[in-house]
This record gives C-alpha cells, sequence and structure tokens, in this order.
C-alpha cells in the first residue's frame, strides 16, 4: 500500500506543476474560460488581474514570500521559468499561499480539485 501511496502522490505533485506550467490549473481564469466561474479576479493580491497560472507562478503580489521561499525568488520572469527546480514548483503548488489563505485546492482521489479557503 505505502507504494500506490507514493505513486499517487507523485502524480499528484506532477499533476499540479503540470497544471501550473500550462495554465490548465484550478484557479479562476481557467474556470472562467470553463463557464464554471464568474469573476476571474485574483485573491491572494490587492491588482485587478485575472487569477491565472502565470499571475500565480510568477507575478502575484500576495504570494511574494511563499513564492521567495519556495522558488528563491519573490517575481519570476519568463526566462526564470525554465530554470525552476521541480520541488521548489511542486512545494509552491502544494501550498505556495499567503497568510491570507492557507489552503488553495482539495485534491479528491480521482483528480478533480476542489477550492477551499481558509483564512
Amino acid at each position: 500500500m505505502t507504494k500506490i501511496r507514493g505513486r499517487r502522490r507523485r502524480r499528484e505533485d506532477t499533476r499540479r506543476v503540470a497544471g501550473l506550467l500550462t495554465g490548465h490549473a484550478i484557479l479562476k481564469h481557467h474556470l472562467a474560460r470553463m463557464g464554471e466561474v464568474q469573476d476571474e479576479r485574483c485573491e491572494f493580491c490587492d491588482e485587478v488581474v485575472a487569477e491565472s497560472a502565470e499571475h500565480i507562478l510568477m507575478r502575484c503580489q500576495g504570494l511574494m514570500e511563499p513564492r521567495f521561499k519556495k522558488l528563491r525568488k519573490a517575481i519570476l520572469d519568463e526566462d526564470d521559468v525554465p530554470q525552476l527546480a521541480i520541488r521548489g514548483l511542486q512545494e509552491f503548488a502544494q501550498g505556495g499561499g499567503s497568510e491570507k489563505r492557507k489552503e488553495r485546492i482539495r485534491w479528491d482521489k480521482g483528480g478533480r480539485g476542489e477550492r477551499v479557503i481558509t483564512r
């Protein structure tokens, strides 16, 4: 059973990183494109921008501290993304949330995510 859990964990980590890098993550911008939500503004920062994978990964002001802790830079440029360590991306995607929101996504066994806000 341990091996299965380990594989499942690695698959979830891989899916989260891939979603963050491709834009197919459970974020408001992607959900708005699918018709699941109306408001796609970022909940992490005070800027009026879409909560997209690019914004979360590279520029969100509300995620500067966790981004710095996990990825070693508070704000990323496009040239920085290919140089990021996979482990740092995994840790950031798992719980890079700010003090305002401790958990962004709860993943079920079927690989579907549900947005959960805890303040």
